[in-house]
């Protein structure tokens, strides 16, 4: 419910301050993108992930969104991977993350597709391991019927 409430938020018309307001986000969004840009090519270290840590924002969502913004600001889908990865696990100092190679913990997603020629498909999540084991992803799904710490919702609690 929480979900279907942020889509019709998200799909209403806008009154004219607010799409006033919109126009501005998205020329901030684009300079923030222009410089995103310029400064991954002077070799700063970029790196994508979000903790989710806000309304509407479901964990691993935001972080395709991020690709896909990046990739929009011109980066290559294979660079917009890589700072999600090598140059995240880098800024943290996680030497055991970021690549697949002989001695690093193999937690890694398999993909129904080819993010690196369409980064949309890194939604396309076929699988996921942690530390070299397959997670049973069905086996992760809120059953809210018997999952006693689920409380139902609103848009309007937040």
């Amino acid at each position: 419910s929480f979900l279907q409430g942020l889509k019709a938020e998200a799909a209403r018309q806008l009154n004219p301050a607010e799409a006033e307001k919109a126009r501005r986000w998205g020329e901030w969004l684009r300079n923030a993108q222009a410089n995103a840009q310029a400064l991954y090519r002077a070799g700063v270290l970029l790196a994508a992930g979000t903790d989710a840590a806000y309304p509407g924002d479901m964990q691993g969502e935001g972080l395709h969104r991020e690709l896909e913004l990046l990739v929009e600001a011109g980066m290559t889908p294979l660079e917009a991977l890589s700072i999600a990865t090598r140059s995240a696990a880098r800024l943290i100092g996680a030497n055991d993350w970021g690549s697949i190679e002989a001695g690093k913990l193999a937690t890694f997603i398999i993909i129904d597709g080819r993010p690196d020629h369409d980064i949309s498909q890194s939604r396309r999540v076929a699988a996921v391991f942690v530390r070299g084991r397959k997670i049973d992803r069905d086996g992760l799904r809120l059953d809210r019927q018997n999952d006693p710490g689920f409380e139902a919702i609103s848009p309007s609690d937040f």
